[in-house]
């Protein structure tokens, strides 16, 4: 079973570090984040995961993405006062990350049915070894799609 994480972070800064450790075990870990919010100030997350990869010798297994896209939350101003084009939503930033992962796992010529791809928060810790996600088919199904 080859597992992918996939990590989803945006001013974490606090937490980042200790998600991260806690998430080596992973064959694979793709750490997206995206552009600010206006008039949200950004902490140094994305120094500390890219300091993390740098520090731990982990270029061949976690790779960093950035979405160009400005996210905005379900409760932002912007979002409540108009339609939000779909590649501005949590969704669009979430399909931007798995586009990856499915054109790595096609170049790679991993098979789909032994891969089991994860959505990690940067505020959560993995403190198990993984052993949790032998059973987590949500992701795996929908990296599947369109094989």
């Amino acid at each position: 079973m080859i597992k992918i994480g996939y990590l989803r972070y945006f001013n974490e800064e606090k937490t980042i570090l200790a998600c991260l450790e806690s998430y080596k075990f992973c064959d694979y870990v793709f750490c997206l984040t995206h552009e600010p919010v206006w008039g949200v100030e950004v902490d140094k997350s994305e120094e500390i995961v890219r300091g993390f990869i740098d520090r731990n010798g982990l270029k061949e297994r976690f790779f960093m993405l950035k979405d160009p896209n400005i996210i905005f939350p379900p409760y932002h101003e912007y979002s409540i006062n108009q339609e939000v084009p779909e590649c501005n939503l949590v969704s669009g930033f979430c399909n931007y990350g798995l586009h990856f992962i499915k054109k790595f796992i096609k170049e790679n010529g991993l098979n789909p049915e032994e891969v089991v791809v994860f959505k990690i928060d940067g505020d959560i810790l993995q403190l198990d070894g993984g052993k949790v996600f032998d059973d987590n088919v949500f992701l795996k199904k929908i990296v599947q799609i369109g094989r």
